[in-house]
């Protein structure tokens, strides 16, 4: 489910023109928060023994935010363009 939203958002910066070293610095930093809010969901979901549905949701999406936004930075790195930024 990531992987096409990733994709997704390596094209947009690409087409919206935003520096090279600008979407990584970016997509990895915000693949941290991801992965925090996912590990930090987990955490609370399993402690209330699966009854705190917030935290169950921000586990799902934190996962799906985290895979996507990897493939968001791995596509930002090997990206072929004419920019020298």
């Amino acid at each position: 489910m990531g992987l096409p939203i990733g994709i997704g958002l390596a094209l947009i910066a690409g087409a919206l023109r935003v520096p090279r070293r600008l979407r990584q610095i970016g997509f990895t930093l915000l693949t941290l928060v991801a992965f925090l809010i996912a590990t930090e969901g987990k955490t609370q979901f399993t402690a209330s023994f699966a009854e705190n549905t917030a935290a169950g949701r921000a586990w799902y999406f934190g996962w799906i935010a985290t895979c996507a936004l990897i493939t968001a930075t791995a596509a930002s790195l090997f990206r072929y363009s004419h920019q020298t930024d």
